[in-house]
């Protein structure tokens, strides 16, 4: 799993150890193992299904109906609670639910490893996979988007972002959550001669800052993909160039070395969009931001110098970090 992260289990625990079982000859003997707790489950289950109505079983029975139950009635580690769990199948309406239903990090040592140790400023995104229920139906869909609604002023330190999958089937989907503290930083525009606004508030895209540069592209007759992949996943043979324009990205050993196997070997055209790189200018550019009561330092130079050199460097090309203004002339233009 490079981008993700695994369920969290186990959900639901069975009694599995010293069970009392019968012998192939006669007699019985303790018993242990998965072997033996999902038959606990499975008998739990079944006397569940028993006090439901048959004229409501077809209405309400189903896999993410009995799991909401089984892990409602649930009680944390201390022996399953099939009494409980009763009692919430008669009360029981067809709903969608989460699992787990709350996120409480300090709780020690039930949600190990994330209690093991405070979330700090810098660190990466933590990820945690809930389980989406669906006692609806046997196919559902997630509408609108999660939002992150905080409750106090630590919570506004929190940055959440969610990633999930719009269809629910059979009866289960999933919500990914990652989570990380906000880093009070910016990005600083491409020009350093507008000084009353230094955000890049709409971010290098060929339809925000970069629309100009399509435009002309388009009336020049030429036709424009945007590339939102690693180098890696272009058919280079199918292009006439590649521009990079002012990117801020590193770049896997992969895709430099598949990038030299275009231009050498697929004849694909590179035109590099370079700007600024300079260090002092950055730390001169801080600034302390009267909203968040904090200084913001720029989080990046204006583009990625050092990994540009790496991605050319087998073309003898290197760029420098002196910050150059002016106009340039090709063929006259």
């Amino acid at each position: 799993m490079p981008h993700g992260y695994g369920r969290v289990k186990p959900d639901t625990l069975a009694y599995g150890r010293e069970i009392m079982g019968s012998k192939i000859s006669t007699g019985s003997k303790n018993l242990s193992g998965t072997s033996v707790a999902s038959p606990v489950l499975a008998s739990a289950i079944c006397l569940l299904v028993s006090v439901i109505p048959e004229n409501k079983q077809k209405d309400i029975l189903n896999l993410a109906s009995m799991k909401q139950a089984l892990v409602k009635g649930a009680a944390k580690l201390s022996g399953p609670n099939i009494l409980e769990s009763y009692e919430i199948l008669k009360r029981y309406h067809p709903r969608g639910s989460m699992f787990p239903s709350i996120l409480d990090y300090t709780d020690h040592p039930y949600s190990w490893p994330f209690s093991r140790q405070p979330l700090y400023a810098g660190v990466m995104s933590v990820m945690l996979n809930a389980s989406i229920l669906n006692g609806m139906g046997l196919i559902g869909y997630v509408e609108g988007s999660p939002t992150w609604q905080p409750n106090n002023n630590e919570g506004n330190l929190l940055s959440f972002y969610f990633s999930y999958y719009k269809i629910i089937y059979p009866w289960t989907g999933y919500l990914a959550l990652h989570m990380q503290i906000k880093y009070e930083g910016y990005v600083p525009r491409d020009s350093l001669e507008v000084r009353n606004d230094i955000l890049d508030w709409h971010g290098d895209h060929l339809h925000t800052n970069l629309h100009v540069m399509f435009n002309m592209l388009r009336d020049s007759g030429y036709y424009v993909k945007i590339l939102g992949s690693p180098l890696t996943c272009f058919d280079a043979q199918q292009y006439g160039t590649l521009l990079m324009v002012d990117l801020k990205d590193e770049y896997f050993q992969e895709e430099i070395e598949k990038l030299i196997d275009d231009i050498l070997n697929a004849g694909l055209g590179v035109v590099e969009f370079a700007e600024w790189y300079n260090v002092d200018t950055m730390v001169k550019m801080r600034f302390y931001d009267d909203n968040t009561r904090s200084w913001w330092t720029p989080i990046t130079r204006d583009a990625n110098i050092p990994a540009l050199n790496d991605l050319l460097s087998s073309f003898g090309i290197s760029f420098g970090d002196k910050i150059l203004n002016g106009d340039f002339f090709i063929d006259g233009e």
